[in-house]
Order: C-alpha cells, then sequence, then structure tokens
C-alpha cells in the first residue's frame, strides 16, 4: 500500500494570487491536473499520485481560498474563476495540454476549464462530481454553507482562524449549479474523451447518477466496489489503475488517440 503522508509542495502565483502545488512522477505520459471538492485539499490526492507517478507528471493543487492556497478578499471563489486561475497555472508549469481528475465539484471547475479552453484539455476524469442542477438538493446546498467549513479548513474550531474559515464559506457560497451545468452543456456539445468512476455505495451522489453523466459525454464508466464518494481517499489504488489503464487504451487507440502524449 503507498504512504498516504502528503506530498510536498510548491507555491506558484497566477494572476496574483499564491496557488499551493503538489508536483509528482516523471512518466512520459499525458500530464495529469488533479481537482479537489469543497471540503479537501491537494493531499485528497496523494496515494494517487504516487501511483500514477511512474507513468504520468502530475499536478494537485489546492483551489483559491483552499489548503494551503492563499484566501483573498474581494477576488472571485466561483469555479469558472478557479477554472480561469487553473488555466492560468498551466501556464506557469508550462504544461500545453492536460487530463484533469476532479472529485466532487472540482469536477465544476474541471468542466469550466474545458467550457473555456477545449484545446487545453485532452480528457476528463471525474468521481462523485455533480453537474447537473438536479444533482444539488437543497440540504447539500446548506450544507456547502456552514457545516462543511470546518473539514475545507481542516480546523476543529473555524473560528480559530477566522480568515480561513471566511475563505472557505465564500468558496461553498460561490457554487453556482446554473452555471456549472451551463458550461457542462457547452462541453457535452464536444466532449473530451471521458471516463468516470464512481463507487458503488456512494451515498450523495448514486451511481446511475455517474452512468448519466458517462452518457451525456459519451464516456466510459466504471464502478468501483466497497467504495463510496470520497473514492480517491477510500480506494486510490483502483482510481490509479482504472485512470491508467483507460489512458493507455486511449493513446493506443487509432480512433481516440491522444496527439501530444509526450508533453510534459
Amino acid at each position: 500500500m503507498t504512504s498516504s503522508r502528503a506530498l510536498p509542495g510548491t507555491d506558484h502565483v497566477v494572476d496574483g494570487v499564491r496557488l499551493h502545488v503538489v508536483s509528482y512522477g516523471n512518466g512520459a505520459g499525458l500530464p495529469l491536473l488533479f481537482v479537489h471538492g469543497v471540503a479537501g485539499s491537494s493531499h485528497l490526492w496523494s496515494q494517487v499520485q504516487r501511483a500514477l507517478g511512474h507513468r504520468h507528471v502530475s499536478h494537485a493543487v489546492d483551489l483559491v481560498g483552499c489548503g494551503a492556497s492563499e484566501a483573498p478578499v474581494g477576488r472571485g471563489y466561483d469555479l469558472a474563476t478557479q477554472a480561469q486561475t487553473l488555466l492560468g497555472l498551466l501556464e506557469s508549469l508550462e504544461v500545453e495540454r492536460v487530463v484533469v481528475v476532479a472529485h466532487d465539484v472540482g469536477g465544476g471547475a474541471a468542466v469550466h476549464m474545458a467550457a473555456l479552453a477545449p484545446d487545453r484539455i485532452a480528457a476528463l476524469v471525474c468521481t462523485g462530481t455533480p453537474l447537473h442542477i438536479d444533482a444539488w438538493p437543497a440540504t447539500t446546498l446548506r450544507e456547502l454553507a456552514t457545516p462543511v467549513v470546518s473539514r475545507v479548513t481542516g480546523l476543529r474550531d473555524p473560528d480559530s482562524d477566522s480568515a480561513r474559515a471566511a475563505a472557505a464559506r465564500r468558496f461553498a457560497r460561490a457554487i453556482d449549479p446554473t452555471a456549472v451545468e451551463s458550461a457542462y452543456r457547452i462541453v457535452c456539445a464536444a466532449p473530451p474523451p471521458a471516463l468516470v468512476v464512481w463507487g458503488n455505495d456512494d451515498k450523495r451522489l448514486s451511481p446511475a447518477y455517474g452512468r448519466r453523466i458517462a452518457a451525456d459525454v459519451g464516456g466510459t464508466f466504471v464502478a468501483v466496489m466497497d467504495a463510496g464518494h470520497d473514492l480517491p481517499r477510500t480506494r486510490p489504488e483502483r482510481l490509479a489503475e482504472e485512470t491508467e489503464a483507460w489512458l493507455a487504451d486511449l493513446s493506443t487507440d487509432q480512433h481516440a488517440a491522444l496527439p501530444g502524449d509526450d508533453l510534459r
């Protein structure tokens, strides 16, 4: 089993905002960009990055206002703005095209990236991702604005770090399901290759919903047994295996080849 310890990261300044990024691996495959959800950070992906490091260089980012990234006041925390920042990060990393691997609402940032710059997104891998308005029940939206704050910040008592807690609330409240679905519809019109990996025991978003996404984009669907919503944390080896195998199949399939497979 791979180590669960966090990998070391470095900071990159993008559009005047400091982002914490964990880069790992030395493989010649397409580079990967890992995007966490509202209750996460780059640490979510540590074991997945280690498992894929022999084949792919990967970059796991703390979104603006999350983890060790800067939490500026007076800046948009919505997923469209986060996506623009992530595209700027690709420039900083000198990455031309990338496979975006996203969990939970990080998938909203991923589809915004694909809608804004489809030529930069070689493929999408999503797990536990809500992309339709009807996948966001009112109770989930209320949870995003309140109890989730302590999980986003990593604090038991958010009041002990009011600035970070406030940033987490701004991030959660800035999520706009309507905007996410609009970007998703743009992507569905000309989707990149897509892999949808879902925990078979996901209680937040059922496997049937994951199949719906895969059908929308003409993608591949994989259900992982004995796994729930936090698949990257609880079954990282399976997520890594499915991602690696799928990307290998794409790169050797004449009808779905990914040009630039050697770009890093």
